[in-house]
């Protein structure tokens, strides 16, 4: 449940990111891109019983976001694993 709260923390210090829906093993937040503001829907959702975290990130209008989605959630998750590598 620690990592699951780091997880969380990590995604809303990110730059324009703000929370929709927080639950207790779900977090809907929307970030604004840095250049268009476009905005961007962020979703997680914590399954305790498999130990795991489903991330979803996509765009609110267009078709081709120019892998901005994709590169924030490897960012996360390179974030993520530092973090809980040198624990």
């Amino acid at each position: 449940m620690q990592e699951w709260q780091m997880l969380q923390d990590l995604l809303l210090t990110s730059p324009r990111t703000q929370v929709v829906n927080r639950t207790e093993h779900y977090l809907h937040a929307v970030s604004s891109t840095a250049v268009m503001r476009f905005k961007d829907d962020i979703e997680l959702r914590y399954s305790p019983q498999q130990q795991k975290v489903d991330i979803r990130s996509s765009s609110r209008i267009g078709y081709y976001d120019f892998g901005v989605n994709r590169n924030r959630l490897e960012q996360l998750r390179k974030q993520f694993q530092n973090i809980t590598a040198n624990k």
